[in-house]
């Protein structure tokens, strides 16, 4: 493990207002959510989809616009309805991701449809001999970015030895160019 950077007075100042911020964000999506719920109940109540109004000399416009959703035990209806089953299904882009090693042999003939060229696949490519890097030469544009993660630790473990972040809440991640 590389040496750690000292903790100067500025950094830790950085770190102090960028957990307050964390705090905040946090602290307003919720309120942002509480203040939706009213909002709604308002324009429910109301029977209004769409309200403008004047706030403060700034005129607004409100949308109401219900959403439903639909979930199923798909275990049952595997079960209920068989070979049928597969004409109730269409793609989930969450279950793709999470079989993509499985399904990754079937997918390739729709490569040029579905997909987009990886560093990692042209490396590769261009190793077993298949592309010349030449052929590369003003097709891409390569930039760096720099992913910034600040987590809270529990105190109880030496920093060296805490795990990552244990929930989305505990983590805040954002890339920055410079």
């Amino acid at each position: 493990m590389s040496e750690q950077p000292p903790l100067t007075d500025d950094i830790a100042s950085v770190l102090r207002r960028y957990t307050e911020i964390q705090d905040l964000e946090r602290s307003l999506k919720q309120e942002k959510t509480q203040l939706q719920e009213r909002l709604a109940a308002h324009m429910q109540a109301s029977a209004c989809a769409v309200w403008t109004a004047e706030l403060d000399g700034a005129p607004l416009t409100v949308r109401c616009t219900p959403r439903t959703t639909v979930e199923y035990d798909e275990t049952r209806l595997r079960e209920v309805l068989g070979e049928r089953y597969t004409r109730i299904l269409d793609l989930d882009h969450k279950k793709l991701k999470q079989h993509l090693p499985r399904v990754r042999a079937q997918l390739e003939p729709l490569l040029p449809l579905i997909g987009s060229p990886t560093p990692d696949r042209v490396r590769v490519a261009i190793e077993d001999g298949a592309v010349q890097a030449e052929e590369f030469a003003g097709a891409f544009r390569k930039q760096v970015k720099h992913s910034v993660a600040v987590m809270r630790a529990r105190k109880e473990q030496p920093a060296a030895d805490r795990p990552g972040p244990t929930s989305e809440e505990d983590a805040d991640m954002g890339e920055v160019d410079f």
